[in-house]
């Protein structure tokens, strides 16, 4: 069985980071490839607004099976992202971890 910690490491090599001039309580922001949405994921997202952050139109499109190819989301950790991963299945392509801009060493 997976961990947490193998999941972060399935993204390594697809991590970057996104910076911000604002602090944030998300730490990953996660971006889907072209495939349909899940409803599953939409239903979740819906229900889990203070583990994540999506539009509406994001949302919709998942609750209607739609592509989402290039739309993203944010998550606020390593658990929100594992089961995010489970729901979404491999249709993420891209995970970012936000970092606010006055976090990081010159």
């Amino acid at each position: 069985m997976e961990t947490i910690k193998d999941i972060t490491k399935l993204f390594t090599g697809k991590q970057t980071r996104t910076n911000l001039d604002k602090p944030s309580e998300y730490k990953y922001k996660i971006s889907f490839g072209r495939k349909k949405a899940k409803p599953e994921l939409g239903k979740w997202l819906e229900a889990n607004k203070d583990k994540s952050r999506a539009g509406n139109i994001f949302i919709k499109n998942c609750k209607e099976e739609n592509y989402i190819n290039g739309q993203y989301i944010f998550l606020r950790d390593d658990k929100v992202l594992f089961l995010v991963n489970i729901i979404a299945g491999d249709n993420i392509t891209r995970v970012e971890q936000v970092v606010f801009k006055d976090d990081i060493a010159s």
